[in-house]
This record gives structure tokens, C-alpha cells and sequence, in this order.
């Protein structure tokens, strides 16, 4: 129970700090390195029940159709040499009420290693400024409607070739991490900015 404040805690405070910074038209490429990393609380393991999927693969799991139809390499790295990582993502809502997807709560991702990453703020802002086909999270999905864009992203090692993308389906209790799908991506996989992600 304390783990599980503890983590609650820090997706809060991440949260205000991804509101906070948001998609600003102000804020400078330079500035990125100020942007403290956020904090990662361990997720592998928390779900009872864990799905495998492939890219372009439907799942269909806790009122939710999720779909990872491509991952991209933006292209740009930070101060230490981490490239920029985001996901194209099909999300339908098959219930009856709205519900909220957070990349900070919904997504993480598993390293070769075990170890895990989470959403970066970084990415984030740097999206906003760059990519006019980008989503900003949070965002919610009407009840019997599909979403389709480009998220997150992610902070990777250059040398990172392979790894595995997981998504919570929390459906309307962003607490619910009963079930997750896993996607594994190779190196093959990742690809360039797209036309309508660029914009």
C-alpha cells in the first residue's frame, strides 16, 4: 500500500509539472535540459493479467481496443545523447462513459535490462513545439469513439535497439492496472516522422 502512494504521488506532482509546462509556444528547445527527468515508479508486475501483441495487432481488453500502429524516432536527441521516442496509437473507448488516458499512468516501457521507463515531460514540450500532429496528454475519449494520434514520448538510449511498450487499459478508473498489454519493437520497427505528424 505505501509503494502504491508513494507512486501516486509522483504521477501527481509529474502531472503538475506536465500541465505546467504543456504545449507552450514560448518555451525554447534549450530550455528542454532544465525539465527535471520524471520519476519512474515500477509497474512491471502490477497487472494480474498481461496480454502480448504485435505491432498493427488489436486488442481488445476492459472496455478498451488498443492498437500501436507505429513507432517513431523523432530524430532528436537530448544534451546526454537519449533520442526522442513517440507512439502512433489507436485507443477505442467500447464503454459507456468517457475516460481519461494519461501516458503518464496508462504507458511505460520495459528495456532489454527489465528496467523500465516512463513518460518524459521532455518529450512533451518539445512535440508541442516541432510536431503539429501531436496529442498532448492528458486527453480524454468519448464513450463508443476511437482515437488515432501520435503520443508520449519516451527518452531512450541511442544504443537501445529493442523494447517493450505497455499499456494499462484503466478504462474510467486510471487506478484499475488489473490488465496490461504488452508490445514488443525492434529496431526494424521504428520509423521516421511521418508527413501528418510533422504537419
Amino acid at each position: 500500500m505505501r509503494s502504491s502512494r508513494i507512486a501516486a504521488l509522483l504521477a501527481a506532482a509529474a502531472l503538475a509539472l506536465a500541465a505546467a509546462a504543456g504545449c507552450s509556444s514560448t518555451k525554447s528547445n534549450s530550455s528542454l535540459a532544465q525539465l527535471p527527468a520524471t520519476p519512474v515508479a515500477t509497474q512491471n508486475g502490477l497487472a494480474e493479467k498481461e496480454i502480448q501483441a504485435a505491432i498493427t495487432e488489436p486488442v481488445d481488453e476492459h472496455d478498451t481496443i488498443f492498437q500501436i500502429n507505429s513507432v517513431i524516432d523523432s530524430g532528436m536527441k537530448s544534451d546526454d545523447g537519449l533520442k526522442y521516442v513517440y507512439l502512433d496509437v489507436t485507443i477505442k473507448n467500447t464503454s459507456a462513459v468517457y475516460y481519461r488516458i494519461d501516458v503518464l499512468n496508462n504507458f511505460f516501457v520495459i528495456l532489454p535490462d527489465n528496467s523500465e521507463l516512463g513518460f518524459d515531460i521532455r518529450t512533451q514540450v518539445y512535440a508541442c513545439n516541432n510536431f503539429k500532429g501531436y496529442t498532448e496528454t492528458p486527453f480524454t475519449i468519448d464513450p463508443g469513439q476511437e482515437f488515432r494520434g501520435y503520443i508520449g514520448g519516451f527518452l531512450l538510449d541511442e544504443n537501445v535497439s529493442e523494447f517493450t511498450v505497455c499499456f494499462f487499459p484503466t478504462a474510467n478508473d486510471m487506478h484499475d492496472k488489473s490488465s496490461v498489454i504488452k508490445c514488443k519493437v525492434n529496431a526494424a520497427d521504428m520509423i521516421a516522422p511521418p508527413a501528418d505528424f510533422i504537419g
